[in-house]
């Protein structure tokens, strides 16, 4: 009979004890491990929840800033038209007693309100809002709306602006047959061009861009310079580019296009 060499007493018992602890560690490991996972659920929970809080108070944040922004906008029109009105008052020597002059601080407050009303890229609209009632109390509706016209007259004062600041004719001309070769440009963004070139323009020739755009609607809101175009858009040439009323001419724009 074939002898089967046996297994000595102490390495059965450091197998067995060796097992025994990798049973045990094992079993540390696995509780670790599901430590560790209840632990991310529960970060992850917060850190969902704290989202959640975030997002609903920047939305609340962004209402109350909509909210207010449309008040502020609601305000900019009447302030800038109410300033508009008190500088063509004080513009005028007549409605002021002989050598008195305006207090700095009224002059201050009066630049703020205007700067107030003015705003910033989209205070262009409150600008824009205010040139309105102007128009309507000068031309009407029909003519205040009409495309054709307004094109006409945003070019004339374009060329007598650069035409003012040294341009010439045959310069003006070359650049209007350069401009009608070229493919036709999207409206929104002719309209930025043309923002950020006058601006440009402006810097050049040490003019102040939105201070002149104020003094001129203030003075263009007094009533006899309002009787005055008046007068003279009645005496222009009809059916032209010229300035003028253009009675057949079909409205190229409505106030409900406006609006829209």
């Amino acid at each position: 009979m074939e002898h089967q060499p046996t297994q000595p007493q102490s390495s059965k018992r450091f197998s067995f004890f060796y097992g025994a602890h990798n049973e045990r560690a094992d079993f540390v490991l696995a509780t670790e491990h599901d430590a560790v996972l209840m632990d991310n659920a529960r970060l992850q929970r917060e850190i969902a929840a704290l989202r959640q809080h975030k997002n609903d108070y920047m939305e609340a944040a962004e209402q109350t800033r909509q909210a207010l922004t449309s008040d502020i906008d609601h305000l900019r029109p009447k302030i800038g038209m109410l300033v508009a009105q008190f500088q063509a008052i004080l513009s005028d020597p007549n409605n002021l007693p002989d050598g008195y002059e305006v207090p700095a601080k009224v002059l201050k407050a009066m630049q703020w309100l205007a700067d107030f009303a003015a705003g910033n890229p989209n205070s262009s609209a409150a600008f824009q809002t205010r040139v309105l009632p102007w128009l309507l109390e000068c031309f009407g509706e029909d003519i205040a709306y009409d495309g054709m016209e307004r094109n006409h007259r945003f070019l004339e004062e374009a060329l007598e602006l650069v035409q003012a600041c040294g341009c010439t004719e045959a310069e003006a001309l070359k650049l209007v047959s350069y401009v009608f070769g070229r493919p036709v440009g999207e409206r929104s963004q002719e309209v930025g061009g043309v923002m950020v070139t006058l601006a440009a323009l402006c810097l050049a020739h040490g003019l102040d861009m939105h201070g002149s755009g104020e003094t001129e609607l203030a003075r263009i809101s007094q009533p006899e310079t309002i009787t005055r175009i008046r007068m003279k858009q009645a005496s222009k040439p009809a059916m032209s580019p010229l300035p003028g009323v253009y009675p057949e001419r079909q409205q190229t724009g409505t106030r409900n296009e406006h609006q829209q």
